[in-house]
């Protein structure tokens, strides 16, 4: 899988996130090695929601495309 494919896959990713839990998103981002565009072929896909409350949106992993994403939900820290 190259950069591209694993970028328009990230595309998609945030499109069904957003579908199903839009109230509940305050960003999405890509972090780790793709993030960064130093991925290799088979790099992984780390991706992070950013959520306004605990436990609504599950942290989990998934394939895509041939790319193996690890979805991680973060909740907003206050203070």
């Amino acid at each position: 899988m190259s950069h591209q494919q694993r970028w328009d896959a990230c595309l998609l990713v945030t499109e069904r996130i957003l579908k199903k839990y839009k109230k509940e998103v305050l960003a999405a981002g890509i972090t780790g090695s793709v993030g960064r565009e130093a991925d290799a072929e088979n790099s992984d896909i780390d991706f992070n929601v950013l959520v306004k409350h605990a436990g609504r949106i599950p942290t989990h992993r998934l394939v895509l495309r041939g790319g193996l994403f690890s979805v991680a939900a973060r909740l907003k820290e206050t203070g």
